[in-house]
């Protein structure tokens, strides 16, 4: 029983030290002219094409808030929830996508 407590000792130390130790790392010097002189020619250089979905539902979403706003207007509805809670909800949207464009165009002129 003692003998094999003294190897799983051993063990340890050895697992230990072999973990602890720090590895060395050589890099060669033509290693990246190497890696260079492997790769293919390059035949195509892919072009980036921008999207503007975000910009075009943002269109969108001006022009139906204000056809709706228009449209709610014209309707006058009676009642206190349409006219006090919908139609300033609408226009502050309304307001804030107006803002966003204005921001943009701002910082990517």
């Amino acid at each position: 029983m003692r003998g094999l407590d003294n190897n799983e000792r051993a063990f340890e130390e050895r697992l230990t030290r072999a973990l602890e130790k720090t590895p060395s790392i050589e890099i060669p010097a033509n290693f990246a002219q190497r890696v260079l002189g492997a790769l293919p020619e390059r035949r195509w250089s892919p072009q980036i094409v921008r999207s503007r979905y975000g910009r075009n539902a943002g269109i969108a979403s001006m022009v139906l808030l204000a056809c709706t706003l228009v449209a709610l207007l014209v309707v006058q509805p009676q009642n206190a929830f349409v006219s006090l809670g919908v139609e300033p909800l609408l226009a502050l949207q309304l307001g804030a996508l107006v803002f966003w464009f204005a921001i943009r165009r701002k910082t990517s002129a």
